[in-house]
């Protein structure tokens, strides 16, 4: 399923067993719905499944692409096993000319896999500002590659707790809730978070349902 920021979506794992207090949103995922229209890619039940038949897509694109890695999914939930994780970035680290974006809310398990390929992109994602500090600490031991935060959906103030951090991701991608009604105080969030990564000099993405 190909999103904003990443128009190639690759799934060699799909499904979460992520609970209410790893995902303030379960409820409301973005994944789990699209996983019930389209059950063939990932399966209706939602259910963890490894999809190894799906590591030798990457070897097929002729042209470099950025691309968003197991989506529809977390690729590091604590359900993963080590040898499934590592069959995926042996994948990244023979396809050098395209990107590939990984995203977790399970950041505590990125420094195992030190170092990471250099076209990797190891994101973590945050909703507030107690979630974006734990964010910023879990990928400031990452080595190797490079480190991006997905705020999204931005369910409170951030950007405070970001001053009082010393590490900096590379790339910010901030966004709302996928459906539902968004919070009236939403866009002062965001706009404190924009020119907090201005003034840090951190690109950052605003995504679509912000507007």
């Amino acid at each position: 399923m190909p999103i904003e920021y990443a128009p190639t979506s690759w799934s060699p794992l799909t499904g979460c067993l992520h609970t209410l207090a790893q995902c303030p949103v379960v409820s409301q995922c973005w994944a789990k719905s699209m996983a019930k229209r389209f059950p063939k890619a990932a399966g209706g039940d939602f259910e963890p499944r490894f999809h190894p038949e799906r590591l030798e897509e990457p070897y097929k694109w002729r042209k470099p692409r950025r691309v968003a890695v197991s989506f529809m999914g977390d690729l590091f939930g604590d359900w993963v096993g080590v040898s499934t994780i590592r069959s995926v970035l042996g994948v990244v680290e023979k396809c050098p000319k395209s990107q590939f974006l990984f995203l977790t809310k399970n950041g505590k398990r990125l420094a195992e896999f030190n170092p990471w390929p250099p076209n990797a992109w190891v994101g973590v994602s945050a909703w507030n500002g107690e979630s974006l500090a734990w964010a910023l600490h879990q990928l400031k031991a990452v080595q190797g590659g490079h480190t991006w935060l997905s705020i999204e959906p931005l369910l409170g103030p951030a950007n405070v707790l970001w001053e009082l951090s010393p590490f900096r991701p590379e790339w910010v991608v901030i966004g709302g809730l996928a459906k539902g009604k968004q919070d009236p105080r939403l866009m002062s969030w965001v706009s404190r978070l924009k020119w907090r990564c201005l003034a840090d000099g951190v690109p950052y993405w605003l995504k679509n349902n912000l507007a």
